[in-house]
């Protein structure tokens, strides 16, 4: 952990991921009610009729602050913060180690029935690209971050 200084970026240290403030996130909320409510209120509009109805209605958004951040500089950011040593200064560790040490953790933890934070699982999100798309709930709801 960063307390002890034992954390290490995983990999490259070049991951990407989508943030969201709850700001935005609440906004995301209302700028959907906003789009149902306009759409149900009037009889007149193109989508009163069942046959015709808004993008928005039934469809799954994503809801983030805009552009991807790296997610080993945010994580380092706090971590500087909290005075602890910088992650950045430290060696990374290479992704086919720490799989291999996953993958052994679960087949111990299998033998001994114990649950290590160390698995393939964990290593994959921590070297992965997660961040997503704004495009269709900017067009459909009319979100701005």
């Amino acid at each position: 952990t960063a307390g002890n200084g034992r954390l290490r970026i995983f990999g490259s240290g070049r991951s990407i991921i989508s943030t969201c403030f709850v700001d935005n996130y609440a906004h995301g909320l209302m700028c959907g009610a906003d789009v149902l409510d306009d759409t149900t209120s009037t009889t007149n509009d193109a989508y009163s009729d069942t046959t015709t109805r808004h993008p928005a209605w039934g469809s799954f958004y994503i809801i983030t602050d805009g552009e991807p951040q790296n997610f080993w500089t945010m994580i380092n950011t706090a971590i500087l913060a909290m005075g602890f040593v910088d992650l950045t200064e430290k060696f990374h560790l290479p992704v086919w180690l720490l799989y291999m040490v996953a993958y052994i953790c679960n087949a111990v933890g299998f033998l001994t029935g114990k649950k290590f934070k160390l698995n393939p699982f964990n290593v994959r999100m921590l070297t992965i690209h997660r961040y997503f798309s704004l495009e269709r709930a900017q067009r459909d709801l009319k979100y701005e971050p």
